[in-house]
């Protein structure tokens, strides 16, 4: 979890999202310690449909993801950092209420190009990594 800025344009036939968004998290086990920090910004484009009291939106985006992983350990850890593509698919319901305020669920599909090293590798290599998110907002109209 972390926080959300956000900023949407619409047009009669199209939507444009901007996002910038961070988060942190992290794991312990006996012998290490890890974090990681995480501040994306992405762009959609969106078409969205009218179904009376609620809209759904379709779109698809891209960005850039900046990651900074640092290790705790008895051992040698070095911290790292990674600039990552990201390519992704957006679904949105939104509900307006209030005169100017909305409410709405995102729901997006996303694959991160990044360079992992598997086990026994003796180089990291481009792949694909694909991850889901939901968010829920609270926004007002201007």
């Amino acid at each position: 979890m972390g926080p959300l800025l956000g900023y949407r344009i619409e047009w009669r036939e199209l939507s444009l999202y901007a996002r910038l968004w961070g988060c942190r998290s992290g794991f312990e086990n006996l012998g290490l310690e890890a974090t990681t920090t995480e501040v994306a910004l992405t762009a959609y484009g969106a078409r969205a449909f009218d179904l009376g009291g609620v809209s759904l939106a379709l779109g698809l985006g891209a960005g850039l993801d900046s990651m900074f992983q640092s290790f705790e350990t008895r051992g040698s850890a070095p911290s790292r950092s990674a600039l990552v593509p990201v390519l992704g698919i957006l679904g949105n319901l939104s509900f307006g209420f209030a005169d100017r305020f909305i409410a709405e669920l995102d729901l997006h599909g996303e694959t991160y190009f990044v360079n992992l090293q598997h086990a026994g590798a003796s180089e990291a290599s481009l792949s694909p990594v694909v991850s889901a998110r939901a968010t829920a907002l609270l926004g007002v109209l201007f």
